[in-house]
């Protein structure tokens, strides 16, 4: 009896080390990576695509919907409702098609030319990335795909502000900045550290440590917002970032500044999208671009239950995580901090959720809404016909399987199952083909 209960003391300080070790390791993680804080805040890479926190296709919309929020202690002025109207490609103009450079000293000007997508983290970037990618290899020669940049880098850092807007299409997705946040947590902090090490937390304990983290930590200070910091082309002047919030940063000064930038990002882009409306956005791209639909086939990169191979060496994946915030957590969300935080990111949203809205007006309602069933029925044949046998950086199984994966994505985990989604979309090209009179 004795020697039970020995061992049974034992396993509690086993345990009871373990959790003291887990504390220890998330606590000093967040000290030393405060880079990656900024990602802790409401989204999709499609961890959960089109289903966040906000009403999907309602402009605008905050948390629980409606206008984009203002903080309770915001000065001055209401933000302005921006919007703008994303312009089809100049059919007088060719393609935005360049041929890669082999290496950047051959072209010290390589991101003025092409196509180009901003890959922001846990916005659907994957996917989006893929898409980019299959636009790159099906308007290029054969084996010679078009210049397509797609990194996670800013669009300062890329030197966008200088590319030429006659010979380069720039894009992106950007997404619920709380549902984003709360997919990168689970992301970078669920995934790929406690379900890589085999210690995967229930989803009660995983929301326990998401609330445990905003509560005791301060977010990390970014100039604007995350996303809209992400998409400048330019460095914020600090005399622009000293206007938007007081000197403590728990309030927002001046909404006119957040506005300005705003407006200057909408202006910079050919297009932006957003992961709740992630299909209506692939079509608009289509419909700008003239693509073909075959062009915006695509399979999901990474889905609750599936695999994530970003873990760096050994052969084991991590489990994608599904998300979980209980309602005691969602009340940290309604704070003045958190508001403070995410409001340049809010107002960004709510001016491109506007702008898809308007640009659907400007192409034709009724086209669109023709495309988008076309562009949705495609996909899911697409996913019945290619979703098992396209292989990943990762099996089902969570094993890694790069090598085999390289001849079915175009990069990591982007584009994958392309040579079933090119063989499909060749069928339907010639079926339509054979259905035309001539």
């Amino acid at each position: 009896m004795k020697g039970k209960s020995a061992s049974l003391i034992g396993l509690a300080l086993l345990i009871l080390a373990v959790v003291v070790r887990d504390i220890v390791t998330f606590h000093s993680f967040l000290q030393q990576n405060g880079h990656l804080t900024d990602y802790f805040h409401r989204s999709n890479d499609n961890n959960n695509a089109g289903s966040s926190t906000r009403s999907t296709g309602s402009a605008g919309a905050g948390p629980t919907g409606g206008a984009a929020p203002v903080p309770a202690a915001h000065d001055g002025a209401p933000p302005r409702r921006l919007s703008r109207v994303f312009e089809r490609w100049p059919a007088a103009s060719p393609f935005p098609c360049y041929p890669p450079p082999s290496s950047a000293a051959d072209d010290p000007d390589r991101y003025r030319r092409g196509l180009q997508y901003i890959k922001l983290p846990k916005c659907a970037s994957s996917t989006s990335a893929g898409i980019s990618l299959r636009i790159a290899h099906r308007h290029g020669p054969p084996g010679r795909p078009c210049r397509v940049t797609f990194n996670h880098e800013k669009a300062r850092d890329r030197r966008y502000g200088r590319r030429d807007r006659t010979r380069s299409f720039l894009w992106t997705v950007i997404r619920d900045p709380t549902a984003r946040a709360v997919s990168a947590f689970y992301h970078f902090r669920i995934g790929r550290t406690h379900s890589a090490n085999g210690t995967a937390p229930s989803p009660a304990a995983a929301d326990a440590l998401l609330r445990a983290h905003l509560a005791r930590s301060t977010p990390r200070y970014v100039p604007g917002g995350t996303m809209l910091n992400y998409l400048t082309t330019t460095k914020l002047p600090a005399a622009t970032v000293a206007d938007m919030y007081d000197p403590s940063f728990t309030r927002v000064r001046n909404a006119t500044a957040f506005d300005d930038v705003v407006a200057r990002v909408l202006d910079d882009y050919d297009l932006i999208g957003t992961v709740e409306r992630l299909d209506e956005s692939l079509v608009l791209l289509g419909m700008l671009l003239g693509l073909d639909a075959g062009d915006l086939l695509y399979l999901s990169a990474k889905t609750n239950g599936g695999y994530d191979d970003g873990l760096g060496g050994g052969d084991r994946c991590a489990l994608i995580p599904k998300t979980y915030v209980s309602a005691e957590t969602r009340k940290l969300f309604d704070t003045e901090e958190w508001r403070t935080f995410t409001y340049g990111d809010e107002v960004l949203y709510g001016a491109v959720d506007r702008s898809l809205d308007a640009t659907i007006e400007a192409v034709g309602k009724t086209l669109f809404r023709s495309k988008l069933a076309e562009h949705r029925r495609w996909l899911q044949v697409a996913q019945q016909r290619c979703g098992d046998v396209a292989v990943f950086p990762c099996s089902k199984t969570g094993v890694k399987q790069v090598a085999q994966s390289r001849k079915n994505c175009y990069v990591t985990d982007s584009g994958c199952g392309y040579p079933c989604l090119d063989k499909l979309s060749n069928e339907w090209n010639r079926k339509k083909k054979q259905a035309t009179p001539k």
